[in-house]
């Protein structure tokens, strides 16, 4: 069964709670409106090369059938699943890994050819190459006085 994710919860600072969140979380009385169904958080290193913008991930478990990458004016949205292939029942003592969907979503700080993005998974790391276009040129107004 998902877990879910407390957003309310989540934002109180360690050793800053009295138990009246505990308590609060206990009741049932977090309005269902404040937890989502947890999903993947995808960590990605973006950087710039002279040619390129360049964004790693690391998926371990991940086969290129399972990521989707679309790239919309300078956002970049990489999505994809993690399956669990074991259907052993088991009682977790303790569940780290994310198992299930993930997205991450990168706003790209230069243009970048579009036509040109190349994508590679290798050894558990996506590497997303986007080569940088020219600036955008800027436009020079003329003065046609005051005909």
């Amino acid at each position: 069964m998902p877990t879910k994710k407390n957003l309310f919860l989540n934002n109180v600072a360690e050793g800053e709670d009295d138990g009246f969140f505990k308590k609060l979380s206990s009741a049932n009385a977090v309005p269902e409106a404040w937890t989502l169904p947890a999903e993947g958080e995808l960590a990605v290193d973006v950087f710039e090369t002279k040619k390129d913008v360049v964004v790693r991930a690391a998926i371990a478990g991940i086969k290129s059938d399972d990521l989707a990458l679309s790239l919309e004016g300078d956002i970049l949205t990489i999505r994809g699943a993690r399956h669990d292939e074991d259907k052993t029942e088991r009682k977790y003592l303790c569940q780290e890994c994310h198992w299930g969907s993930f997205s991450q979503s990168v706003i790209l700080p230069t243009p970048v050819k579009n036509d040109k993005v190349k994508a590679q998974l290798q050894r558990g790391i996506l590497t997303i190459l986007l080569p940088k276009t020219k600036k955008n040129a800027s436009i020079e107004v003329a003065d046609l006085g005051d005909a």
